[in-house]
């Protein structure tokens, strides 16, 4: 008998003969499974508590072979929630799996899997979980569409340039030497806008005179 049978067979003898929920990849964290199955606790008033493990449990498993139960109660206190942890834990060992559990009501119920058995730790996962991972991948995006990606931001952090170069030229205007200044630096400007196109280096940013910014020059 596997590891993943003994598991099932242990979660459906809690239910069956204990009155205590037990649920296999509950939600992605304890926060959440906790949430759901108390609401679940509120509509059944024959469950005594329940029993779950979630999807980092079953990640965590994959990695040290370590797969923690969790548990709470329907009543208040630390003795309730005790006795919920004490009929899985022996529910979990007659079905023939290896538990360590330190009886306090505040601690997990560790199961070791046998290494020739992590691998049915898969077949676990709820297949919302497996739908969510493969929606993630698709929505990378490939080698092109990242080198397309940063063509378009080239262009847009040019254009920035431009309308920045241009904003300085309308402060300036009338100024004289000033504007002789900004002639010479949208020379250097336009250069630099020639040389960006050949993937040079960018250079210093460049201090314009009466401002108290400064751009640079891609």
């Amino acid at each position: 008998m596997t590891a993943q049978t003994r598991l099932e067979l242990a979660f459906e003898q809690l239910v069956d003969q204990c009155d205590i929920l037990a649920v296999h990849d509950c939600e992605c964290c304890s926060t959440c499974a906790h949430s759901l199955l108390a609401g679940e606790l509120e509509s059944k008033p024959h469950l005594r508590g329940y029993v779950f493990y979630h999807g980092q449990d079953l990640d965590s498993a994959r990695d040290d072979g370590e797969l923690y139960i969790r548990f709470a109660s329907r009543g208040d206190t630390a003795e309730d929630t005790a006795a919920v942890g004490q009929a899985a834990a022996e529910i979990l060992r007659a079905c023939g799996l290896e538990v360590y559990w330190s009886g306090e009501s505040d601690r997990a119920i560790h199961v070791t899997l046998p290494d020739e058995d992590i691998h049915f730790l898969d077949s676990m996962r709820d297949d919302d979980d497996v739908e969510d991972e493969d929606d993630e991948e698709d929505d990378e995006p490939g080698v092109g569409e990242e080198e397309e990606q940063e063509s378009e931001e080239e262009e847009e952090g040019q254009q920035e340039g431009s309308n920045v170069a241009e904003d300085y030229y309308d402060a300036l205007e009338g100024g004289g030497q000033a504007r002789d200044v900004w002639l010479v630096l949208n020379s250097a400007w336009e250069q630099r806008l020639q040389a960006s196109k050949e993937r040079r280096p960018p250079g210093p940013p460049v201090r314009l005179p009466y401002t108290s910014e400064a751009f640079e020059l891609a």
